[in-house]
């Protein structure tokens, strides 16, 4: 006996429907299959690369008596601390006394080579962290030495002002040298290599001033800003044997003492010109 029908026209509907299914569902079974061994074989091939011996150049930075650039072997997986234990063993310097860089960015101590995308003959930069302080001697224009304990990273005006500090006669315009160089104020001491018990010596920078003496006579002075009112009038009495007591010095109608007060005090500059007149 025949089915009706509207039972043949669903049972031949599920048969399609069950058909599609199946094909649907061995296709997202193959989709998924494809991706498992997709990444499978990535993850081999990671673990390949990152199991490959790399040569690693590490320039230790000149602030220290170490200055050269050494080679360190090491794979993807090691994290920064491992390279920085390599260089302990190597050169002996602490990981707590510097830092590593690479492309300019910091290397954080967990982190691995592979994932900083440093690649074999990469060259890393060796910082070494400031000292708290560093002691130095500092050789004045009046010949005496002075002990000082300063950070690297001072700047060399930096320094300067804490002289002047010390010695209470401004020495902006002295000049800062150091092994026979003179150096630029806005560089730091880490800069130049200075490192601990270096001399460095402030010399004096000259100025030419002029002197009108009472007779309208124009003498030419060297001096330095520091000097007091006291020792131009000795260089004074050296060019024209005016005792130091009948000297009066003017300037910019001013009248300047010789207690302990120097040129720089009044302001006087390269080319000022001092009025020298007599006491009665």
């Amino acid at each position: 006996m025949e089915a009706p029908r509207h039972w043949r026209l669903l049972s031949k509907g599920y048969k399609k429907l069950k058909s599609t299914n199946l094909a649907s569902s061995q296709h997202q079974i193959t989709t998924v299959d494809d991706k498992i061994q997709h990444q499978h074989n990535k993850d081999n091939k990671n673990h390949q690369i990152s199991s490959t011996w790399m040569k690693l150049y590490v320039k230790i930075a000149a602030v220290s008596n170490k200055r050269k650039t050494i080679v360190v072997e090491a794979r993807g997986y090691h994290i920064v601390h491992e390279i920085k234990s390599k260089i302990l063993v190597a050169e002996g310097i602490r990981q707590d006394e510097y830092s590593l860089f690479h492309g300019g960015i910091s290397l954080e101590d967990y982190r691995t080579l592979e994932s900083l995308g440093i690649k074999t003959e990469s060259t890393l930069h060796l910082i070494f962290h400031p000292t708290t302080s560093l002691p130095i001697i500092v050789r004045t224009p009046n010949g005496k030495l002075l002990s000082f304990q300063v950070q690297v990273l001072y700047t060399v005006c930096n320094l300067k002002t804490i002289v002047e500090s010390f010695i209470g006669c401004p020495v902006d315009e002295c000049k800062m040298v150091y092994a026979g160089k003179e150096l630029e104020d806005c560089k730091s001491l880490a800069f130049y290599e200075i490192e601990e018990n270096s001399n460095l010596e402030l010399q004096p920078c000259w100025i030419q001033v002029l002197v009108k003496t009472w007779s309208s006579k124009t003498i030419t002075l060297h001096v330095m800003r520091s000097n007091t009112i006291k020792e131009v009038k000795e260089k004074l009495f050296c060019k024209v044997g005016m005792p130091i007591c009948r000297q009066k010095i003017v300037f910019c109608g001013r009248i300047l003492n010789d207690q302990n007060r120097n040129l720089s005090s009044y302001n006087v500059q390269k080319d000022s010109t001092l009025h020298m007149l007599l006491k009665h």
